[in-house]
């Protein structure tokens, strides 16, 4: 019987891989990794214990590592409690934190420079984005957070997230086709423009994720992106 299942798992995976689809099989808790890269593009790298490395796909992450992209280069994280997944595009700089609470990690992504899309599913735990201006909180939705120039932009495209600027203490509520913008001025909301929202570039990709919960019981999920 165990013989029979390693053969349709490993049946699985070839379909998968000919069709396009990544497969992943990670754990919940696992050696308390927090995320796993699920794709890379071009140039990309991690800062973990032993200093910058490649980055390759399927690596674990854990709290403190950073992430980042260079010119042609394109990474995808997802996080392994509530699979909320994150894409770091070129020129970007992301740190990496996480926190288990029980079965939840709590999550600050850190970005000093560059764009990142974020998609937050079933949120278990905090979730923030935070810039060398502002500070994001998160409840449930996808947005894109750029940082340049000494401002963060925030483009809300579902759900409701909570700009703070760290100078002024301004809080801005951003929603659905809406625009935030946090600077030394102080923050400001306003509908979104056609043609604001950025290409995703190579980042499009469906991802089956078949993982065990802290609980050991086997799950599967799909997640278009």
């Amino acid at each position: 019987m165990k013989t029979m299942l390693v053969k349709l798992l490993l049946a699985v995976t070839v379909v998968c891989m000919v069709i396009g689809t990544s497969v992943y099989f990670v754990q919940a808790n696992e050696a308390k990794a927090v995320a796993i890269v699920v794709k890379t593009v071009g140039d990309t790298q991690a800062k973990q214990q032993k200093g910058w490395a490649k980055m390759a796909k399927g690596s674990k992450l854990f709290s403190g590592d950073e992430v980042q992209t260079k010119k042609d280069g394109y990474a995808a994280v997802m996080f392994l409690d509530d699979k909320s997944v994150v894409k770091v595009k070129p020129n970007s700089i992301l740190k990496i934190q996480g926190t288990y609470e029980g079965k939840s990690i709590s999550k600050q992504l850190v970005m000093d420079v560059g764009e990142l899309f974020v998609k937050v599913s079933k949120q278990k735990g905090s979730f923030q984005v935070a810039t060398p201006t502002s500070v994001a909180s998160v409840k449930g939705t996808e947005f894109w957070v750029m940082e340049k120039d000494g401002g963060t932009t925030i483009i809300g495209l579902e759900g409701i997230i909570e700009l703070v600027n760290k100078a002024t203490g301004q809080t801005g509520t951003v929603g659905a086709g809406q625009t935030g913008k946090s600077s030394g001025a102080g923050v400001i909301v306003e509908e979104t423009k056609e043609g604001d929202i950025p290409d995703e570039g190579e980042l499009k990709e469906e991802i089956r994720v078949r993982f065990k919960d802290a609980d050991g019981n086997e799950k599967e999920v799909i997640i278009k992106y």
